[in-house]
């Protein structure tokens, strides 16, 4: 991919591509992102992606990119996740489960949104309600991003030292 990228610098799509795939590589991906921007690539995703890298991150970016996400397409499940967590953990709970709740309503079946929605419950001292929205969401069997922490805000929540 490397090669193509290289003899075709006027295609966006195997770089976002290659973006996708380097996710867990934070600063690889970030770079790729923020290129694309900045030659003016108008895409969702690539806005999504980057919003929740910059988080990641610790980047004060994040909460922006996520917010001009969710101008574009406020309809976007996924979007609307991106910036309810965002909200939530940048300080702003209580306008981070509105909107996760809007996102839950749009895409009931992503269990990172209710992972997400239990954090913001837990940050408003709604315990039973977050209790059952980790559980919901570990019961799954989807692929979870971060099950291993949402394991462990279970435990804290149930009292446990550790849930399986």
């Amino acid at each position: 991919m490397d090669a193509w990228i290289a003899s075709n610098p006027d295609d966006p799509g195997p770089r976002i591509m290659h973006a996708h795939w380097a996710r867990r590589n934070f600063d690889e991906a970030r770079n790729v992102y923020e290129a694309l921007q900045n030659e003016g690539i108008k895409d969702i995703a690539i806005l999504t992606n980057l919003a929740n890298i910059y988080h990641q991150l610790g980047d004060p970016r994040a909460l922006p990119t996520a917010k001009l996400a969710f101008e574009m397409a406020p309809e976007s499940a996924r979007v609307l996740d991106i910036y309810g967590w965002i909200l939530s953990e940048g300080g702003n709970p209580k306008e981070g489960l509105s909107v996760l709740g809007e996102a839950y309503a749009r895409e009931s079946t992503l269990p990172e949104i209710r992972c997400h929605l239990a954090v913001a419950l837990m940050k408003l001292g709604k315990n039973d309600e977050a209790l059952a929205e980790l559980e919901a969401c570990l019961a799954r069997k989807s692929e979870l991003p971060g099950r291993e922490k949402a394991r462990a805000l279970l435990g804290e929540l149930k009292g446990d030292s550790a849930v399986n």
